[in-house]
């Protein structure tokens, strides 16, 4: 079942993700989730101030701190908890408002609640494999990268016709052409610090080898 329609018959979804118990690439799933939804959406964390960081390649996301949500006109709310202190707050601040909701996190079984229940007893909803998402999506086709399950890379070079390792992606000529052009811009121009950098990419990419090699390219990139 594709995550679209299983949100048409689910207020609350949850998706396991096992990239989570590393400390790269957490929000790897975020660009999928957002082509699923298809709708306005708020991505909501324990994490401060990272609004710059969530931009990618023909991709942007709204994000808040859980304590700085208010109120929401977003129809959905995707909330990503790598701990299961971290899910109680979540839960606990999150579940007041009508949006649908999609709680990502590790191994639903491994997050207990001071209740001493399970995330999946609470909602009593079947958790989705994110992997499984992924190769349902490319259920006609595969991936043109190897390396990475982030769908806004993925995307990028399907755009670019690049076919085989992230870092082949960010070479001559394909940075100098759109969608990755803009993004270099955005990194050199509004990040500028090369420490942003790599916390951007850490957010993104799952392998800490990966990310150090694309910081150096790009450092080298003048365009």
């Amino acid at each position: 079942m594709s995550l679209k329609k299983y949100l048409q018959e689910n207020s609350i979804v949850i998706i396991e993700d096992n990239q989570l118990r590393r400390n790269v690439g957490i929000f790897r799933s975020l660009p999928l989730i957002a082509e699923e939804l298809g709708a306005n959406f708020l991505v909501v964390s324990v994490y401060r101030n990272i609004q710059k960081y969530m931009i990618l390649p023909n991709f942007k996301a709204e994000y808040k701190h859980f304590k700085d949500i208010s109120h929401t006109t977003f129809s959905a709310l995707v909330i990503y908890a790598k701990r299961g202190h971290e899910l109680q707050y979540l839960i606990t601040s999150c579940l007041k408002f009508d949006a649908s909701k999609i709680i990502v996190v590790e191994n639903a079984k491994n997050y207990p609640l001071p209740s001493g229940r399970s995330l999946i007893g609470i909602f009593s909803v079947i958790p989705l494999k994110y992997e499984d998402l992924w190769w349902s999506y490319w259920s006609r086709n595969n991936p043109p990268l190897k390396d990475t399950r982030n769908l806004a890379f993925q995307k990028a070079a399907l755009a670019l016709g690049v076919k085989g390792s992230l870092l082949q992606l960010f070479s001559y000529p394909h940075i100098t052409k759109e969608p990755l052009k803009s993004w270099h811009q955005y990194l050199t121009k509004c990040l500028k610090n090369h420490e942003d950098w790599e916390k951007l990419l850490r957010y993104w990419i799952e392998n800490e080898k990966t990310i150090k090699s694309l910081i150096e390219k790009l450092k080298m990139i003048k365009i």
